[in-house]
Order: C-alpha cells, then structure tokens, then sequence
C-alpha cells in the first residue's frame, strides 16, 4: 500500500507540473494572439509562422492539460447520474472506467500516434509554409506524450479507486 501512495503521491506532483505547464503556455497563447492581432490588423503584416504558432500552443495546452484535467473531475462525463451515485459506485466507476477505457484508449492512442511522429520526424516534416515553422514532429512529439501523462493519470485513478474500496469495504 506505501508502494501505491508513493506513486499516486508522484502522479499529483506530475500532473500539477502539466497543469502550470499548460497554464503558463495558455499565457504565452494570448500573448501571441495579441502579437498577431496587433501586427495584422494595425499594422497590415501577417506572419505565417505566428499564427501557426498559436494552433501548435493550443494542441500542446489541451494534450498537456488532459491528465491534470482528469484528476481535477473537470472532464466531460455524465454529471448529471455521477452526482447522484454513492461514492463507493463512483470509485467503482473510477476504477474499472479506467481499466477498461481510458488506458486501453491510450495506449491507442500511443501505438497509432508513434508511426505517426517517426514518419514525421525521418522527413524532417516543417511547415507546408515557406514562412511556417520548423519541426512540426516535435508538436506531433506532444500527442504520445501526453497520452503517456493520461495513462498515469489513469493508474492513479485506478489505485486510488482500488485502495479507498478496499479501505471501506468495497469489493
């Protein structure tokens, strides 16, 4: 059981660092809005590589944050019946919702989503853009990372699950 509180101990501090991680970036992201408003409309330039800087920090924000999300209750799922159930049915939801779908989701995810980064990154893929950014393999880099945080995320929820039935008399 230490075992398992260490690691759910560790899993709190990693997805608080992804959650200030992404909100830090969310700053940079108005930043460069603003950048890119200014510039365009006040100053009739365009930058290719501004704008599409804005759409890789907001993948980078929304893949990062997923874990913290998670562990924070702020994903989307059915309130409306959650609420109302005990909390011992919420921990088995908990427990086997992440069993059975989010890991195996994931791990989806992850196989999918490497051939999809190693094809990028052998070409050297950058923007179709002459004026777009460089190395787009490092945004598609982001998509089995964070899939990796979601998983951990999705152990935690596990154990957590697991050690509070098993603490009050669960099955």
């Amino acid at each position: 059981m230490d075992t398992a509180k260490k690691y759910l101990r560790f899993n709190d501090a990693l997805q608080e660092y992804a959650g200030k991680t992404a909100a830090w970036l969310s700053f940079l992201l108005v930043l460069v809005i603003c950048i890119d408003v200014f510039t365009r409309y006040l100053l009739s330039i365009s930058f290719v590589a501004l704008q599409e800087l804005e759409w890789h920090l907001f993948a980078v924000i929304f893949l990062l944050a997923a874990g913290y999300t998670l562990r924070n209750g702020e994903h989307v799922r059915i309130d409306v019946f959650y609420q109302r159930y005990s909390e011992r049915t919420r921990h088995k939801l908990n427990l086997w919702g992440s069993a059975l779908l989010l890991i195996p989701f994931a791990w989806v995810m992850i196989y999918y989503s490497y051939d999809f980064l190693m094809a990028s990154v052998s070409v050297g893929e950058r923007s179709p853009e002459a004026a777009g950014l460089p190395a787009r393999y490092i945004l598609k880099g982001v998509i089995p990372l964070s899939m990796i945080v979601l998983i951990l995320e999705g152990l935690a929820q596990f154990t957590g699950s697991f050690i509070w039935l098993k603490e009050n008399g669960g099955e």
